[in-house]
């Protein structure tokens, strides 16, 4: 049993997250801010980016996201962490690195977004501009956020511009 946070990026109930907390989920639920448990069916799951998508069968009554461009993000940049627990979730960061993330068991990702401090509740979590804007997606959470080997905690999110060209494969068939 995992658990982590979502972002909602449609209007039909399309919920994006890390792939870590649902690849190999029997079933998954949305939970609301509002405490509301909706069933989800799990879409699919992009090994190459890490990314995860689940599909509420019932109305979330949310706004979707819309998409930043994480190719637009600059070291120093002020961002905002939004996991789950409404407000409570929300924590403000800076971008601290831009630079490329191996994680042996699953993903490579040029130019990840490492950003400080820490957010507590990084895994699925939105990675959100000044603007409002989704720029990525929290997989990590990391003891040298800034590769200088300063032991500066932070988190590392994958770029949300890695999503839109795989987009229709992951809805379609499962995967890219």
């Amino acid at each position: 049993e995992r658990d982590g946070s979502g972002i909602v990026i449609d209007d039909e109930g399309l919920i994006l997250t890390i792939g870590y907390l649902m690849v190999e989920a029997h079933a998954a639920e949305a939970i609301t801010n509002d405490g509301r448990k909706i069933p989800a069916t799990v879409i699919g799951y992009d090994h190459d980016t890490g990314f995860g998508l689940l599909k509420a069968v019932a109305p979330l009554k949310v706004r979707p996201m819309l998409f930043g461009k994480s190719s637009d993000l600059k070291v120093g940049d002020p961002v905002l962490a939004a996991s789950f627990g409404g407000r409570d979730g929300i924590a403000p960061a800076r971008v601290v690195s831009r630079r490329e993330f191996a994680g042996s068991w699953e993903y490579l990702i040029d130019g990840a977004i490492y950003t400080a401090p820490a957010h507590s509740h990084w895994s699925g979590a939105a990675l959100i501009t000044r603007e409002g804007k989704l720029v990525g997606v929290g997989s990590l959470i990391v003891g040298d956020a800034t590769g200088k080997q300063e032991g500066v905690p932070g988190n590392m999110f994958v770029p949300i511009d890695r999503l839109p060209p795989i987009l229709g494969d992951l809805i379609a068939d499962g995967r890219a």
